[in-house]
């Protein structure tokens, strides 16, 4: 639902009164775009029978019905890129108007009508919807079939089963095994949880990349954001509060009345959104994001219209260094430029800088060529004679993804359906970390209880990973060596991202199976 109004009266039964005789004649109303008077004063009706008389609307005596208009589109994950997603106007009545709002993920079951809007022969379309039901959960379209339970079962037992996801992550973009694994969490997801009280605690990571130029940053979010379902991929040069989260809008949608529109972050909601150049946005701009990231409701209050929208997604965020380049004489954490009320919200922030190492810029070289080589053979129709093709895609192989995304969106999608339980020496593992990082960092690191939180949820994806009901010991340290490696980098040492990622994913668990 991009935009919604308020809910209306619609005269569905309209009653006039005959100016010659007062006999009251009764108009049945057929849809909203059209409003019907009499033609004579039926005798049917106990009427004159005359044409040439006057009529009087009588609005007390009429029949109304609720009505609301809404504005669908296409969802955006699900439309090709550089497409503009289709939209219709569609009506709802009756009990159905007023259940929906922006942003909220419906299927509608409707009577497609014409109306003509000009002296032009083409007419506009809308729907009459008949009922509806709403998306509550991303992964409802995902169809997983006994063969695909089978295989997703047999795909846990891996005892490579991280790796094995990592390498399914934008195998085209070499390195970075640290920040694809925090990725791969990210997508599996904590479990949101309600209290007694009926508060409800987020279970989305947010992950926040910030690199120098040319660190392949955007290539991972639009990587993500065509992997995740429902994955909303905006720049920060040109995105704006309204874009962002929501607006009031007025304008002709509804009879110039105001009306909700929906922005990137409420259409987003239950999936993923990866926000580009998160350091070009306006101060203004960035302040509406701190209700999105951690309550996940976006509240509006404008032109009379109060109301509350849902954001329950996982942000992954992208930004350049204050600076341009990490200066090396500077702390890192000096040169981000964000606020440390929005810092503060992301579970993780990743440092990625590009540094000069001989050995390591001719693997880059050989990975990116490789990638080349490989791309033009696939593309190619006619391959010339001197090559042999099938020798070097052999050669090139571990640029396949493991796992295809079709695969890995229904591990996932049946991922989510376990919720892991903490288990009380993963608890005190958590408990001790927390404590450690508050004692040890500098001041101008901020290390609150949100942190706290993010080790939880951290923990729970990684049990979700191995579709276990349980977060054990394993869990935890791996949710720990994650956020020291970030602590490490952000803190200005420069730790061996590569002897980090190892560890994270060889912890041996309780049972010693890993």
């Amino acid at each position: 639902v991009r935009r919604s109004s308020s809910v209306r009266p619609l005269v569905s039964e309209a009653v006039f009164s005959c100016a010659r005789c007062k006999c009251f004649i009764k108009v049945t109303q057929e849809d909203y775009k059209h409003f019907k008077e009499p033609l004579e004063c039926y005798k049917e009706q106990d009427g004159c029978g005359r044409s040439s008389t006057r009529f009087e609307f009588m609005p007390l005596m009429s029949k109304y019905r609720n009505v609301q208009r809404i504005e669908i589109q296409e969802s955006p994950d699900s439309v090709s890129s550089g497409v503009q997603p289709e939209s219709i106007t569609a009506y709802l009545y009756d009990d159905l108007a007023g259940k929906v709002t922006a942003g909220e993920r419906v299927v509608l079951n409707s009577i497609v009508r014409s109306h003509k809007t000009s002296s032009m022969p083409q007419c506009d379309l809308y729907l009459d919807v008949v009922s509806l039901e709403k998306q509550q959960n991303m992964y409802e379209e995902v169809e997983i079939t006994p063969e695909d339970e089978e295989e997703i079962l047999k795909m846990s037992k891996s005892p490579l089963i991280y790796e094995e996801f990592v390498d399914s992550i934008s195998p085209s973009i070499y390195g970075y095994r640290l920040e694809k694994l925090v990725l791969v969490l990210q997508m599996f997801g904590g479990v949101a949880k309600t209290l007694d009280d009926k508060t409800r605690l987020r279970g989305d990571t947010h992950v926040l990349l910030v690199g120098d130029p040319g660190m392949a940053k955007s290539q991972l979010l639009r990587g993500i954001a065509d992997l995740a379902p429902r994955g909303i991929y905006a720049s920060g040069k040109s995105v704006t509060a309204a874009g962002l989260c929501a607006t009031a809008v007025k304008d002709e949608f509804h009879e110039g009345r105001w009306t909700l529109e929906a922005g990137a972050l409420v259409l987003a909601d239950m999936g993923h959104a990866c926000i580009d150049e998160l350091d070009k946005i306006k101060e203004y701009d960035k302040s509406a994001m701190h209700e999105a990231m951690e309550s996940q409701r976006i509240s509006i209050a404008k032109a009379g219209i109060i109301a509350n929208l849902n954001s329950r997604c996982s942000i992954l965020g992208a930004s350049n260094p204050k600076y341009g380049r990490f200066l090396k004489d500077l702390p890192p954490i000096e040169q981000i430029d964000l606020s440390p009320a929005l810092l503060s919200r992301f579970d993780l922030l990743l440092i990625m800088t590009d540094d000069v190492d001989k050995e390591k810029d001719r693997l880059i070289a050989e990975h990116v060529l490789s990638v080349q080589t490989r791309g033009s053979l696939i593309s190619c129709k006619d391959i010339p004679a001197d090559i042999n093709a099938d020798k070097i895609l052999k050669k090139t192989d571990r640029l396949k993804p493991v796992y295809s995304p079709e695969m890995l969106r229904k591990y996932i999608a049946y991922a989510k359906k376990i919720n892991p339980i903490l288990t009380s020496e993963a608890a005190k593992l958590i408990e001790d970390a927390y404590i450690r990082i508050r004692e040890q960092c500098k001041e101008n690191i901020v290390i609150t209880v949100r942190q706290l939180e993010a080790y939880v949820r951290l923990s729970e994806a990684s049990a979700r990973v191995r579709l276990s009901h349980t977060v054990l010991e394993e869990d935890a340290k791996r949710a720990i060596m994650l956020v020291d490696a970030y602590l490490l980098r952000v803190s200005g040492v420069n730790a061996d991202s590569d002897m980090m990622y190892k560890a994270a994913v060889i912890i041996s668990d309780l049972r010693g199976e890993r």
